[in-house]
Protein backbone atom coordinates (compact mmCIF):
# COMPACT_ATOMS: atom_id res chain seq x y z
CA UNK A 1 0.00 0.00 0.00
CA UNK A 2 1.38 3.40 -0.92
CA UNK A 3 0.88 6.55 1.05
CA UNK A 4 1.30 9.50 -1.30
CA UNK A 5 0.68 12.05 1.45
CA UNK A 6 3.71 10.96 3.46
CA UNK A 7 6.29 9.60 1.01
CA UNK A 8 7.84 11.54 -1.84
CA UNK A 9 7.66 9.54 -5.07
CA UNK A 10 8.98 12.22 -7.39
CA UNK A 11 12.03 11.41 -9.46
CA UNK A 12 14.77 13.94 -8.92
CA UNK A 13 17.06 14.94 -11.78
CA UNK A 14 20.48 13.35 -11.73
CA UNK A 15 23.33 15.81 -11.17
CA UNK A 16 25.67 16.47 -14.06
CA UNK A 17 29.33 15.90 -13.30
CA UNK A 18 30.90 17.41 -16.39
CA UNK A 19 34.12 16.25 -18.04
CA UNK A 20 36.78 14.76 -15.76
CA UNK A 21 39.43 17.46 -15.36
CA UNK A 22 36.85 20.10 -14.38
CA UNK A 23 34.09 17.98 -12.83
CA UNK A 24 32.07 19.03 -9.80
CA UNK A 25 31.50 16.77 -6.82
CA UNK A 26 27.73 16.40 -6.16
CA UNK A 27 26.47 17.71 -2.82
CA UNK A 28 25.48 14.28 -1.54
CA UNK A 29 29.03 12.97 -2.06
CA UNK A 30 31.21 15.77 -0.63
CA UNK A 31 32.04 14.06 2.68
CA UNK A 32 32.86 10.74 1.00
CA UNK A 33 35.01 12.49 -1.60
CA UNK A 34 36.99 14.45 0.99
CA UNK A 35 37.43 11.34 3.13
CA UNK A 36 38.80 9.35 0.19
CA UNK A 37 41.18 12.12 -0.88
CA UNK A 38 42.57 12.60 2.63
CA UNK A 39 42.84 8.87 3.27
CA UNK A 40 44.51 7.85 0.00
CA UNK A 41 46.67 10.94 -0.54
CA UNK A 42 47.85 11.66 3.01
CA UNK A 43 47.02 8.89 5.51
CA UNK A 44 47.79 5.71 3.54
CA UNK A 45 51.28 6.80 2.37
CA UNK A 46 52.04 7.96 5.93
CA UNK A 47 51.00 4.57 7.36
CA UNK A 48 53.41 2.78 5.02
CA UNK A 49 56.21 5.25 5.74
CA UNK A 50 56.34 6.96 2.35
CA UNK A 51 57.41 10.58 2.09
CA UNK A 52 55.92 11.99 -1.11
CA UNK A 53 57.18 15.01 -2.96
CA UNK A 54 54.75 17.73 -4.03
CA UNK A 55 54.67 16.18 -7.51
CA UNK A 56 53.95 12.79 -5.92
CA UNK A 57 51.03 14.24 -3.95
CA UNK A 58 49.66 15.87 -7.10
CA UNK A 59 49.89 12.69 -9.19
CA UNK A 60 48.37 10.65 -6.36
CA UNK A 61 45.54 13.21 -6.11
CA UNK A 62 44.89 13.02 -9.87
CA UNK A 63 44.74 9.22 -9.82
CA UNK A 64 42.35 9.09 -6.86
CA UNK A 65 40.23 11.92 -8.29
CA UNK A 66 39.87 10.07 -11.60
CA UNK A 67 38.98 6.82 -9.85
CA UNK A 68 36.29 8.55 -7.78
CA UNK A 69 34.92 10.23 -10.93
CA UNK A 70 34.68 6.95 -12.84
CA UNK A 71 33.18 5.21 -9.80
CA UNK A 72 30.48 7.86 -9.41
CA UNK A 73 29.56 7.65 -13.07
CA UNK A 74 29.32 3.86 -12.92
CA UNK A 75 27.51 3.40 -9.59
CA UNK A 76 25.00 6.23 -9.88
CA UNK A 77 24.60 6.06 -13.65
CA UNK A 78 25.39 9.73 -14.10
CA UNK A 79 25.71 11.23 -17.57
Amino acid sequence: MTNFEVEDYRKYPKPKLGPWPVWQVPEFYVFGYLFRIVFFVITLPWLFGFALTPLGYFINFLIIDYMVYVGLKKVYGLE
